[in-house]
């Protein structure tokens, strides 16, 4: 398995966006830790926060929220 076909989808209500960027940090840490026993590593510079919904949905997403997660 290559780094780059990693994956992490998470679904969440509008109003729990914080709540679902804590989550999804957490899921970041326990990805990190995972690729470093397994000696993997991550292209920083490739990775992406992708956020899938309508358009009147995607007014109301805290970019901030993406802004703050972190890896590598």
């Amino acid at each position: 398995m290559y780094a780059d076909d990693t994956q992490i989808l998470a679904s969440y209500q509008l109003d729990d966006q914080q709540s679902a960027a804590t989550m999804l940090q957490f899921d970041l840490m326990a990805l990190e830790l995972w690729m470093v026993k397994n000696h993997l590593t991550i292209n920083t510079a490739k990775t992406q926060v992708i956020t899938f919904g309508s358009l009147p949905q995607l007014k109301k997403v805290a970019a901030d929220n993406a802004n703050s997660l972190r890896i590598g």
